[in-house]
């Protein structure tokens, strides 16, 4: 994919006889609203640099006509074709707006929707040669990103395996998710970019929204997303859901390494802890299907636990920064007396019955302030790390956090990286206070 081409699309619409109206924002094609001049529909035209793009969007318009129906808006497309060396593609605009956060009730028809893209093709596909070409040499240049280069590997095992459940004589839409799609309320009235559509396995679709569900859960409540991974569970066994992950996360990474670096180290801090885990179709332990994790209150016999995790993590995640500490008795009482103080709420994360990981809240103790709440702690024992616990713990903490203020501050080491990145996936945003001679940096999250 190469880069937005903004700056073509007024020079386009003009030789194509349209007026243009608006140049959209967002997007990796360039787009922008234009107004036919010989009739006066507004319509949404689409560019990409060179001629080749032109005969993919024809193809993407004729399989999105294979799946538009009364109960699937698709916008039908006025053409497509190349102009002065560009490669466009014109559409009717559809009704509604792209919204900020995605509901429970647009997660259930984006669900719905999707399962129609299966058989819907007009021929099969060879999918994982499809794969090949369209990613090319990313595992490569990802492979050459220090902090990427262990997921590299991971992503390399997952693209090996070959799932006989793979189906290919699906539509592919090839960009499912939350910015993909028009509503009016709660009820979704479009799904757009369909340019560059496919045939392939509609799963890959479902993946990919499953995806962006679990890295953006800013846009995408836990709640929601918790709709669409549960979706992804009951449809994709194992070694499908690795080789579509896989896939789905090169494919991103890929391009934001090439197009836009300073994503990568979020995108990264995204993909540990949430759909990492995916990417092992599983040995005796259940990999993707590994046991559940539940999230109780702390009790005072937790203590031994919680103690070990915090030393553990400790030591483990920034103890080169700010020295490492010992477990020992004192570590314990402190721990069973907090735990019951009342000060703070507590919770546990277990996984087939062994405590894993735990985490704290309450009113703001620095600063202090009315509605300002404050992640105490969250801490993973580290050989459980980016297996979904921390994102577990997280979203019970964010949830009884919004039911008490209306924004929250955590404190954290300074130069901790991944565990910055852990919070900035969740929806913490990095403030300018420190504190501690610099040594502890300070995170709000609105709630």
């Amino acid at each position: 994919m190469s880069a937005r081409q903004d700056g073509r699309l007024g020079e386009v619409a003009g030789e194509l006889g349209l007026e243009l109206v608006e140049v959209f924002g967002g997007g990796e094609l360039g787009a922008a609203l234009v107004r036919d001049r010989s009739d006066g529909r507004e319509l949404v035209l689409k560019v990409l640099p060179g001629e080749v793009w032109a005969r993919r969007f024809a193809r993407g318009a004729a399989l999105s006509a294979r799946v538009r129906s009364s109960a699937y808006p698709v916008p039908r497309y006025v053409g497509t074709g190349v102009s002065s060396g560009v490669s466009w593609s014109l559409q009717e605009r559809l009704a509604g707006e792209v919204p900020e956060v995605m509901s429970a009730a647009h997660a259930r028809q984006l669900l719905a929707l999707v399962r129609r893209h299966a058989d819907a093709a007009d021929r099969e596909a060879d999918v994982l040669a499809r794969f090949d070409r369209e990613l090319g040499d990313a595992l490569a240049r990802v492979g050459d990103v220090p902090d990427a280069a262990p997921l590299a590997r991971e992503l390399a095992d997952a693209l090996a395996l070959r799932p006989t459940s793979l189906r290919t004589h699906d539509v592919v839409h090839g960009d499912f998710h939350h910015r993909n799609y028009l509503a009016i309320g709660d009820q979704v009235t479009g799904v757009f970019d369909w340019d560059l559509a496919w045939v392939g396995d509609w799963r890959i679709d479902l993946v990919n929204l499953a995806c962006w569900s679990s890295w953006v859960p800013s846009q995408i409540p836990p709640a929601v997303a918790r709709l669409v991974v549960e979706a992804v569970m009951a449809e994709c066994e194992a070694d499908l859901l690795a080789l579509l992950t896989a896939f789905h996360t090169l494919t991103v990474l890929d391009f934001n390494v090439r197009e836009h670096p300073d994503r990568v180290p979020w995108q990264l801090g995204a993909i540990d802890g949430t759909t990492r885990r995916w990417l092992d179709p599983g040995d005796d332990d259940g990999g993707a299907r590994r046991a559940a994790i539940t999230v109780r209150d702390a009790v005072e016999d937790d203590a031994p636990a919680v103690a070990r995790i915090y030393v553990d993590s400790w030591n483990d995640g920034f103890g080169a920064i700010v020295g490492m500490r010992d477990l020992d008795g004192d570590q314990v009482v402190r721990w069973a007396g907090e735990l019951v103080a009342g000060t703070r709420r507590w919770w546990v994360a277990e996984r087939a019955g062994r405590v894993v990981g735990f985490a704290g809240v309450g009113p703001s103790r620095d600063p202090v302030g009315p509605g300002l709440g404050e992640l105490d702690t969250i801490a993973v024992d580290p050989g459980e790390w980016r297996t979904g616990i921390g994102r577990a713990l997280m979203d019970v903490a964010l949830g009884s956090l919004a039911r008490a203020f209306t924004s929250a501050v955590v404190w954290t080491v300074a130069g901790d990286d991944r565990g910055h990145r852990f919070y900035e996936a969740t929806g913490w945003v990095l403030e300018g206070r420190r504190r501690a001679d610099g040594r502890e940096v300070c995170f709000r999250h609105d709630l």
